[in-house]
């Protein structure tokens, strides 16, 4: 069988699923630098930067990220298609990324030296997989919208500064709280993504820009399971939207591919 020059999936069709395999002589980059980073405890990252369809093509940097970080954008997926040891996502592992992207390189010939440098660093194996899995629709209640358009003549020391439109805030463990200034509804409905830990979809059809804040009860996700010491508990993120907002946050199951991990180490080969 021919050699294809990538890390490529062997399709087995009568599961519809995928195993990625690590080819010799596949696609790559011209140079490329792969270690831990060497970050103080807490310390933030500085994002995955540069490649095709950016301002530095030709350079790729990803600095202090965990592997999930460069994972999906190795495969073009979101966070929620994600299935991977803990580890993976976890800020304590993180990693140092330096490549060097041959000149001319397309988005799609980029993915495939990016998934064979992981290949071959890490020792990467994943598999593709469809399943059906919960989704959440954003859209307006019976009610009607309650949002308050964003105007640039109030201010309100609730709301988040100027040039950062929308922000998470853990009160305590048991109390999360939004704010949005000027925030329009698509990104936060990717916001809400990161609440529900699930994809998020807009189908409000709202335009603009909006100022609110919420405070509501984090789902068990992303607390563990057990309650707050409050008094009275808060409401959940659905009733909030609803009561507040007067958006319906509903659930339904999805086909939706998924990259699932079955194999990577935590330390990379050497360069």
């Amino acid at each position: 069988m021919k050699q294809i020059m990538l890390c490529y999936s062997f399709l087995a069709l009568s599961q519809g699923t995928g195993v990625a395999q690590c080819q010799e002589n596949g696609s790559a980059f011209e140079v490329a630098s792969v270690k831990p980073a060497a970050l103080a405890p807490g310390a933030a990252g500085k994002d995955c930067t540069g490649g095709p369809g950016t301002s530095d093509p030709e350079n790729f940097r990803c600095s202090g990220m965990p592997l999930a970080a460069v994972l999906v954008r190795a495969y073009d997926i979101s966070f929620t298609n994600l299935r991977a040891p803990d580890w993976v996502s976890w800020m304590a592992n993180r990693y140092d990324i330096a490549a060097k992207v041959p000149s001319g390189t397309s988005k799609e010939q980029f993915q495939a030296m990016l998934q064979n440098l992981l290949c071959e660093r890490f020792h990467l194996l994943v598999h593709h997989e469809m399943k059906m899995l919960p989704s959440y629709t954003l859209s307006i209640g019976k009610v009607g919208s309650k949002l308050r358009a964003h105007s640039a003549s109030e201010s309100s020391s609730s709301l988040p500064a100027s040039g950062r439109p929308g922000t998470f805030t853990w009160v305590d463990t048991h109390h999360l709280r939004v704010t949005a200034n000027d925030l329009d509804i698509k990104s936060f409905a990717r916001m809400l993504t990161s609440v529900m830990q699930e994809p998020v979809a807009d189908e409000t059809g709202l335009a603009g820009g909006y100022d609110f804040v919420l405070d509501f009860a984090p789902p068990e996700i992303l607390t563990g399971g057990g309650s707050g010491n409050d008094i009275e508990a808060l409401p959940d993120i659905f009733a909030v939207l609803a009561g507040q907002l007067g958006l319906n946050l509903a659930k339904k199951n999805v086909p939706r591919e998924l990259i699932v991990v079955d194999q990577s180490n935590k330390v990379p080969t050497e360069n």
